[in-house]
């Protein structure tokens, strides 16, 4: 059986501070073709999800590491993750392109 992939692109506007590099997600919208949605809430919550594991990585997660090779961002106090205030609501749409290769689409 042929392999079946999703696809989707997403789009954002920031804002950032010149002088502290800070930046300020404005707004943020993604288009997902998932194929046949059974749970398009279940769905809706993933790709939220996502995006914010995306905020994290590219913006606030660091992983320091001492020169002996310790690690010192080793708990949540010093390893910091975005909160609610720092990951926008996502804009999303769906795009429902059934699979041929699967039994449910």
């Amino acid at each position: 059986m042929p392999s079946t992939h999703p696809n989707g692109s997403h789009v954002v506007t920031v804002e950032v501070d010149v002088e502290t590099g800070k930046v300020h997600i404005l707004r943020y919208i993604a288009v997902e073709d998932s194929g046949h949605l059974i749970n398009p809430l279940l769905v809706k919550g993933q790709i939220q999800g996502g995006v914010a594991q995306g905020i994290g990585s590219a913006l606030y997660e660091r992983l320091v590491l001492g020169d002996d090779n310790r690690v010192l961002t080793g708990t949540l106090v010093d390893y910091v993750t975005p909160a609610g205030p720092e990951v926008p609501e996502v804009e999303m749409a769906h795009y429902e392109s059934p699979s041929p290769h699967t039994l449910g689409g």
